[in-house]
């Protein structure tokens, strides 16, 4: 492990864990962040052998909890967990797809179980999906048109 002073206060904010490989090369495995000062890890982030970011867990309220959870592969983001409830889950999970938002999915009422979802097309909101009776399924669907008006349109029999 190092620390690292890189806002030269006096006191560590960037603290790096490595391993060395069979053939004696150090890879970064795990990087810790203070963004705020107080001495606590903010962001925590998680490399893979190849030293690719693979997990970044970050507490932006500074409480010492993941508000967000960010997973990548090859270098891009493909999921987004945020947990802005204070109870440590995720709400809100957004999927990506060569770095594109293609999808989000809530738990808007706090059950733990997902009741929106939105799909993406573009950069821009295609469809929304409502689950109104709680069973974990569509009921609703809301379109959008490129004008940004809403349809509403039935969801497809159960």
């Amino acid at each position: 492990m190092s620390a690292f002073d890189l806002n030269q206060s006096g006191k560590p904010n960037l603290w790096k864990y490595t391993r060395k490989t069979a053939d004696g090369k150090e890879v970064v495995v795990r990087r810790e962040r203070d963004l705020n000062g107080d001495g606590r890890v903010d962001v925590w982030e998680y490399y893979d052998d190849a030293g690719n970011l693979e997990k970044q867990v970050v507490d932006l309220d500074f409480d010492g909890k993941a508000d967000v959870i960010v997973y990548f592969e090859n270098g891009q983001v493909v999921r987004k967990e945020s947990a802005f409830g204070f109870d440590g889950k995720p709400h809100t999970v957004a999927y990506y797809e060569k770095g594109k938002l293609v999808r989000k999915e809530k738990d808007e009422n706090g059950d733990g179980k997902i009741d929106y979802w939105e799909y993406w097309e573009n950069g821009e909101i295609d469809r929304i999906g409502i689950d109104t009776d709680g069973d974990g399924k569509v009921d609703r669907w809301e379109v959008r048109r490129p004008s940004g008006a809403a349809t509403q349109a039935p969801a497809p029999a159960k």
